[in-house]
């Protein structure tokens, strides 16, 4: 597909993404040409342009953009540019490598005056370049743009040392306390607000040890597992059941994480709610993204519950590890 034609406007679709930084595809290529039902996009690396006088090969770079252009309407691209973002992100678990196709979105927004500045002097028209798909009109002539917001916080050293010291006399970081740890820092390395959601929530459940239930439910279960074991099932059937059944005896993985959060934090309030209805309201949240795929308004939502559960989370681990969190309240920086 071309140009416009007889003066009909025609767009692109432009899917940005990144590889796993330590992998390459080996392509010596500056650009590839793939096919889609009759769709002809072009893959090649972020930043190749005309104007580029030493493009990049493709396995140069783990910052790639797939292109599609002159397609025929905005309805027809919207509908096309998400299959293809899908098949991106399946193609990275065929090949066991991680691929970052975003999720439409950006902190950079070009300004109104910027934009009129290009319009009145070049003719052309700005559009955002999202990290993930980008549909646009190519008429007038299109120009992405992209860019990022990292803001940097200069903490307070002397507060890093006492600390520093603080952690290396509190008592021993036990196995479970260690994994929760390299989970929260991974966690601040994540770009992605849905994963790094997940990656917190993954924290309090590895230092969450599910306790058995009371007596009486205790002696529930049993009598279950008599009804099973006694049942005219497959033995294979019988088995997962017997299974399901004996883990009634212990709290669910939320119920023993709000209960951790509540014996460390007794008192403490995050998102002006009392600590254990703010991590139930997440562990909601948390529970509708991994069973329904996501929830209404999923970057709003988790972008107002991140900072406020990375906040809760840290003091959870210091508690655990022993430190009396009043000890390191105060200005960050």
């Amino acid at each position: 597909m071309g140009a416009a034609m007889n003066g009909t406007i025609t767009y692109g679709a432009r899917i940005r993404f990144f590889l796993d930084p330590t992998e390459r595809l080996n392509h010596e290529a500056e650009s590839f040409g793939i096919q889609f039902d009759g769709i002809s996009w072009v893959l090649e690396p972020f930043g190749n342009t005309p104007e580029n006088a030493h493009p990049r090969k493709i396995s140069e770079t783990d910052h790639l953009v797939l292109t599609a252009r002159g397609l025929p309407s905005e309805e027809f691209a919207k509908e096309s540019g998400p299959r293809v973002k899908a098949a991106l992100s399946l193609c990275g678990a065929l090949l066991r490598i991680g691929v970052d196709v975003g999720r439409d979105s950006s902190d950079f927004v070009p300004t109104n005056y910027w934009k009129e500045q290009v319009r009145q002097n070049t003719g052309k028209e700005i559009h955002n370049d999202l990290h993930g798909l980008t549909v646009y009109p190519e008429q007038p002539p299109a120009v992405l743009v992209h860019g990022s917001v990292t803001p940097t916080v200069a903490r307070s050293f002397e507060r890093f040392e006492k600390s520093f010291a603080r952690a290396y006399t509190a008592s021993s970081v036990s196995p479970r306390l260690q994994l929760a740890l390299e989970l929260y820092a991974r966690s601040h390395f994540e770009t992605s607000v849905r994963a790094r959601f997940l990656w917190l929530i993954n924290t309090v459940e590895a230092i969450a040890v599910q306790q058995t239930r009371s007596e009486k439910v205790s002696e529930l279960v049993d009598e279950l597992t008599k009804l099973v074991q006694a049942a005219e099932v497959k033995p294979c059937d019988r088995k997962v059941m017997l299974s399901s059944v004996a883990r009634l005896k212990y709290e669910s993985i939320g119920q023993a994480c709000r209960r951790v959060v509540k014996s460390h934090l007794t008192n403490a309030v995050y998102g002006e709610k009392e600590v254990v209805q703010f991590f139930k309201r997440c562990y909601d949240v948390r529970s509708n993204l991994l069973h329904e795929g996501d929830v209404p308004d999923s970057t709003q939502v988790l972008r107002g519950l991140v900072g406020e559960l990375d906040r809760l989370v840290a003091d959870l681990l210091v508690a655990e590890a022993g430190i009396q969190t009043a000890e390191l309240t105060g200005p960050t920086p």
